[in-house]
């Protein structure tokens, strides 16, 4: 959280996080960040989930599919997509907003994921979902580094 924190607080401008869920990452990214000129903006599939998240301060949030987001082109200098992708069928579409949404050349999108073994050995530390091998009944898709960057690939560099 803390490097997380680092990246994401000097860069400027309009902040799209995109898989908000209930707000809690995005509300400790901005701690203690300045964010009198800054536009924050959440995207969340889940109705319940995108309703805790609108008591955040400052945040707008959107009820919306990761592959539709409803902004438009190069919206955002910021994107985060934090622990998202795994939870999709597919992540072509997501990926595809994700890079349509982050304005260009000096937008950041910052994504992240659960590197799968490690989260269900640690899954299986805590003796969680051990009937499923550790693996989260809500995680579809896995990466490993390789596998998230060759995603990515085609549309960042």
């Amino acid at each position: 959280m803390r490097r997380l924190r680092s990246t994401v607080s000097p860069l400027a401008g309009t902040l799209i996080d995109v898989g908000i869920g209930e707000g809690l990452c995005l509300e400790r990214v901005l701690q203690g960040a300045p964010r009198d000129s800054r536009v924050v903006a959440g995207i969340e599939y889940r109705v319940d989930k995108a309703r805790i998240a609108s008591g955040l301060d400052g945040v707008q949030v959107m009820v919306a599919d990761a592959g539709m987001v409803p902004v438009r082109d190069a919206a955002a200098d910021v994107v985060t997509c934090i622990e998202v992708l795994e939870h999709l069928p597919t992540v072509r579409p997501a990926l595809a907003e994700l890079a349509r949404i982050t304005a260009r050349p000096h937008g950041r999108c910052i994504v992240s994921v659960p590197w799968e073994p490690w989260f269900r050995l640690g899954n299986l530390g805590r003796a969680k979902n051990v009937a499923r091998l550790g693996n989260d009944p809500e995680h579809v898709g896995w990466f490993t580094p390789r596998r998230l960057c060759d995603a990515l690939a085609p549309h960042f560099a």
